[in-house]
């Protein structure tokens, strides 16, 4: 029985100095933050470089600078504009990482976060007023979260953003705009088309309409084209289809790639000179834009052409399957016109059908039509 109190004192005195020690309130945890680099201002950041850090892969890269205009260019795109607003996005990292949290400070971990030697994903470098002030390799990433290291350091972080969702290794993922600059469809009123020699003439007969459908509904009508003939006198019959197609090619013309500008030294190779295709597009203003498709890409297998709009200093580069349609002479947009067949008054169809005594039969060793005939064998 004495032994019994004792097991029961010994539990009540236990729970008196847990009641005493315990804090007030809930217990709550909290995980220390730490700033990765010091004195960072995203307003004065001018050079963002983005790069693939295995040294295999040196040519993926992305230098983005901040000109004298306040604009970002892409300096391996020879200089072409950076779309603001991803630029804006890269800049939104610059408080997270004032914001870190250790995740790791062992070497042995890099392989699993994907920030090793050979398995590192990107590094990101932030330079500001001309120096750099961020060396970091990117790893993992998560939905809202990614690993980073810190250039020559063996600690591992999570900063509290998919970096993944906006940095890339192509410079056109950074294009401000991928499509030619090109008179508003609506607005077009004539386009022509060159290609080996020949020239289509395209003319809109009537523009696109708003109309109100059986069901009360405004819908919008697409406009019409016809082929023209030289003095603006319409093709008797045109391959409505044909001609369709064409329009709807270059509604929109997207480019691949930035290959220079008209002011590089090797233009020559561009093949303008002499272009494969030339377009000239006309709006109601008469307005005139003219794009210019020269020689084939070399080093590429998928026949890829520069490309030269005279609204633009760049030389673009442009895929076969946006040019296709264009390699077409006026032949192919226009039906051949069936002549009308007049009959005589009568309403009788003539045929000159000669006698059978006037038809010769000449067979090779025989020298009269008699021979031949006698020839004849009859069943």
């Amino acid at each position: 029985m004495k032994k019994i109190n004792f097991v029961l004192a010994g539990i009540l005195i236990l729970q008196l100095l847990v009641a005493f020690f315990k804090p007030s309130g809930s217990t709550s945890f909290q995980i220390d933050r730490v700033s990765l680099y010091s004195n960072l201002d995203s307003k004065k950041i001018n050079k963002i470089i983005v790069e693939n850090p295995q040294k295999t892969k040196k040519d993926q890269r992305v230098t983005l600078i901040r000109n004298n205009e306040n604009k970002w260019i892409i300096i391996e795109a020879h200089n072409y504009p950076a779309e603001r607003s991803t630029v804006d996005e890269i800049l939104t990292v610059v408080p997270k990482l004032k914001n870190a949290k250790l995740a790791s400070d062992n070497p042995k971990q890099f392989a699993s976060f994907e920030l090793g030697e050979n398995n590192s994903k990107m590094r990101l470098r932030l330079y500001q007023e001309d120096k750099e002030a961020v060396n970091l390799l990117i790893g993992k990433s998560m939905i809202q979260g990614t690993f980073v290291r810190k250039d020559q350091s063996d600690k591992i972080y999570e900063i509290g953003t998919s970096l993944a969702s906006f940095l890339y290794l192509t410079p056109s993922d950074y294009f401000a705009s991928s499509s030619l600059k090109l008179p508003a469809v609506e607005k077009r009123k004539k386009i022509e088309l060159v290609y080996k020699g020949n020239k289509t003439v395209f003319s809109r007969t009537s523009p696109a309409k708003q109309v109100m459908n059986p069901q009360g509904q405004l819908s919008q009508t697409e406009a019409k084209w016809t082929v023209q003939e030289e003095g603006d006198n319409p093709y008797p019959s045109t391959d409505a289809t044909a001609v369709s197609n064409f329009i709807s090619s270059v509604a929109s013309i997207n480019f691949a790639g930035v290959e220079g500008t008209l002011k590089s030294k090797d233009s020559a190779k561009y093949g303008f000179a002499n272009p494969f295709i030339t377009l000239e597009f006309t709006d109601e203003e008469k307005k005139t834009v003219t794009i210019k498709v020269g020689a084939k890409i070399e080093g590429t297998d998928s026949e890829s052409r520069y490309l030269f709009v005279d609204n633009s200093e760049f030389v673009f580069a442009l895929d076969k399957s946006s040019y296709q349609d264009w390699t077409r002479e006026t032949k192919a947009f226009v039906k051949e016109e069936v002549k009308e067949l007049k009959l005589p008054e009568d309403g009788k169809l003539k045929m000159d059908i000669p006698k059978t005594e006037d038809m010769k039969l000449t067979i090779p060793g025989m020298d009269t039509s008699k021979d031949a005939k006698n020839a004849i064998i009859t069943p």
